[in-house]
């Protein structure tokens, strides 16, 4: 049975809010944990009236100059608004509502497409559930609002098969630049776009607005140009450090350099990796069996020569995911832009089931229907639960504050997060701290110098899976590496395992989704993993050298049990 407007309204509204309720606890909790997240505020806070000049590109500026002229009305009642901490509560804020307008927009593109109420409220719902958007939604990253831009873009683009006007051209192409001026891979946007202006105005029974097909991509494109250039005005002042910033990205991404929070993808299998971490982690099960039956009905639709709205959804989603998913940088972020309209192809798939069911039982399909949105609805709430705990890092702290002697000394790893965190009455001052540089090249002379540091310490932090996580895809370029972990996880050193911190999305202990095993960016920014050895059994430089050595020997050596270093999730 179809909802009224009225109805529906009310529905959407409903969601709307219930969406903002699952991102909302602690969102301006842990400033500055994700390492993105640190940049784009300090790009963000580099850009003033006198020199609107953001300090990199890579990211656009599209999104920077969003951020920094919200953040300068919104200090015009609190000055600190302005300031680097107040630029983390302004773009978290505007990360959540791009969510929600996300939310909003896929429940209109689905409506778009299919014609349908139910259906485009399934497809939201579904949507405001998916871990991974529940998750960046709490960040301000530039993931969110180009996936909420591509979204509309999406809308726009469907709706001319219904109703073809200049405004949604124009809308079309100012959206077009937005999404290119906040991050450059949303050039990918143009296929859809193309393709939907080229079969609406073939199929319109007259003239198509402007007279036709070049014309309306004229006009999109003139719109695209002066937008651009509006968004991102140093693509004509200084196009060579645009050209070079997004270059370094696009070459980082391709595997032609390689950062330390890169190589945990080295080996991994193109297209597959990303299909692993949706199936599991970032979508779950339930939802990609329903994304599945949505995609093949239209695969079968578009095989037999009907190219409706639903043909562009799925151009998007293949564009996207053929250009992006084998790349060498694996980031699950990276196909944020394609949630939307997977989760229109989940709700249509289970209208498809559904209907196929309903022929021989209307209450199985029911049944059907509500255990597959009840799963789903599950896995949010299990995230939600999650978001409501203090961040692990905090609880560290605290716990370092309380049992960590004044003068103690720690060892850190670089490349990574540093604990203690400063706290209310607490400082990191009470502690002598050393830096192990475990991501340099693998030789016998840094683990000299590793040796030396481990010997004099009390206590070292890994404060996240970060280094034995990348190590145990690279761990033949880095022998030393690898005999060392295996060595520290097994007391060998004389290290034991003081303090563990780990939690992941479970609802009372009951229903869990251990996520221990998940891609890195799926863990580290919110539920880290915490793991604080003490020095039990000091070992001098001498020995732990020696028994480094036969890392030297490679060709003898065997891969060490990395898994084994993640642990168990707890209560598992």
């Amino acid at each position: 049975m179809e909802l009224r407007k009225r109805q529906t309204a009310l529905i959407i509204l409903l969601l709307l809010l219930g969406a903002s309720a699952l991102r909302i606890p602690n969102l301006f909790d842990n400033l500055g944990f994700h390492p993105d997240e640190r940049g784009m505020v300090m790009i963000s806070q580099s850009i003033s009236w006198s020199n609107l000049k953001p300090e990199s590109f890579h990211y656009g500026s599209f999104n920077f100059y969003l951020v920094f002229f919200v953040s300068q009305c919104a200090a015009m009642f609190d000055r600190h608004l302005a300031g680097y901490d107040g630029i983390f509560y302004v773009g978290r804020t505007i990360a959540m509502l791009a969510s929600v307008l996300a939310i909003l927009g896929t429940y209109y593109l689905s409506l778009a497409v299919f014609r349908r109420r139910n259906e485009a409220i399934a497809a939201a719902f579904i949507l405001s559930c998916m871990p991974l958007h529940l998750q960046l939604s709490r960040f301000f990253t530039v993931d969110i609002l180009l996936t909420t831009l591509c979204t509309w873009i999406l809308v726009l683009s469907c709706s001319l098969f219904r109703r073809r006007t200049t405004f949604r051209l124009c809308a079309i192409g100012l959206l077009c630049a937005a999404a290119v001026t906040t991050k450059v891979s949303a050039l990918s946007i143009g296929l859809p776009v193309l393709v939907s202006v080229y079969l609406a105005s073939s199929l319109s029974p007259r003239p198509f607005v402007l007279r036709g097909f070049f014309g309306s991509l004229m006009l999109i494109g003139l719109v695209f140009i002066v937008a651009t250039v509006l968004f991102e005005p140093y693509l004509l002042l200084d196009p060579l450090q645009v050209y070079a910033d997004n270059m370094r990205q696009i070459t980082m991404v391709r595997g032609e350099w390689r950062a330390p929070y890169t190589l945990q993808y080295e080996g991994t299998v193109p297209y597959l990796y990303h299909l692993e971490q949706m199936l599991w982690y970032a979508i779950g099960l339930p939802c990609c069996i329903l994304i599945v039956l949505g995609l093949l009905h239209t695969c079968r639709n578009v095989l037999r020569g009907s190219f409706g709205p639903d043909s562009i959804c799925l151009i998007w989603v293949l564009v996207v995911f053929l250009s992006v998913a084998g790349l060498y940088v694996k980031f699950p972020r990276y196909l944020l832009p394609i949630y939307p309209a997977l989760a229109v192809f989940a709700s249509h798939g289970l209208t498809r089931l559904s209907s196929v069911l309903g022929r021989y039982s209307a209450a199985a399909a029911k049944g059907l229907a509500a255990a597959f949105i009840l799963l789903i609805v599950l896995r949010a709430f299990a995230w939600f639960h999650m978001f409501r705990q203090p961040h692990n890092w905090l609880e560290a702290s605290r716990w370092i504050y309380e049992h960590f002697e004044k003068g103690s000394s720690i060892v850190e790893v670089h490349w990574d997060d540093s604990l203690p965190k400063s706290m209310r009455g607490k400082s990191r001052s009470a502690y002598t701290f050393a830096t192990l540089a475990l991501y340099e090249k693998d030789t016998p002379e840094k683990y000299r110098t590793v040796c030396g540091q481990l010997e004099t310490a009390n206590y070292l932090i890994l404060p996240t899976t970060r280094f034995y996580g990348a190590m145990q895809r690279v761990w033949k370029e880095y022998p030393y590496s690898a005999l060392f972990l295996a060595r520290l996880f097994s007391g060998e050193l004389g290290w034991h395992i003081k303090k563990e911190f780990y939690r992941f999305p479970q609802l009372a202990g009951l229903l869990a989704y251990p996520d221990h095993l998940a891609d890195e960016s799926l863990r580290v920014y919110d539920h880290p993993r915490v793991l604080i050895f003490e020095n039990t059994d000091a070992i001098d430089a001498e020995r732990c050298l020696q028994m480094l050595k036969e890392a030297g020997e490679t060709s003898t050596l065997e891969r060490p049990d990395f898994e084994s270093f993640f642990g168990e999730a707890p209560g598992i």
